[in-house]
């Protein structure tokens, strides 16, 4: 291609840069997804309990509880694909939320994944002996 007229060079130009900002500002302005859960720990105990340290609290799987139920604890991830890292961080999470509200043991009740919305959500109870 060539520009023989020096305005269709420079209208080529214009239509470059102004291409040029509308990608930069496509690119910049698409908000990342966040890999950190985040959850919360609703509490079911009338008393409260003085915070434990998270390496204390024991994790299982499975719906017995022993002791008294504290709280349901509720995370969600983004999860592009469901890893082992994204699950250990959902749980590692939930246990320092436990940890929070005195709980020594954490039962893990469901693992689900929505592979529409790429999210990881994990419900577990946190209980204490």
């Amino acid at each position: 291609m060539s520009f023989k007229d020096p305005a269709q060079l420079t209208r080529s130009c214009v239509y470059l840069i102004v291409f040029a900002i509308v990608l930069a500002i496509a690119w910049w302005g698409t908000p990342s997804r966040d890999f950190t859960p985040h959850g919360i720990l609703l509490p079911t105990a009338k008393t409260t309990y003085a915070a434990v340290d998270p390496q204390t609290v024991s994790v299982s799987q499975g719906l017995g509880v022993n002791g008294t139920v504290i709280g349901t604890v509720n995370i969600e991830a983004y999860a592009p694909a469901a890893t082992r890292d994204v699950e250990m961080a959902a749980v590692q999470y939930a246990t320092k939320l436990a940890a929070q509200a005195g709980a020594d043991q954490l039962i893990v009740t469901q693992f689900l994944t929505d592979p529409q919305s790429k999210t990881l959500i994990l419900y577990a109870q946190a209980s204490r002996n």
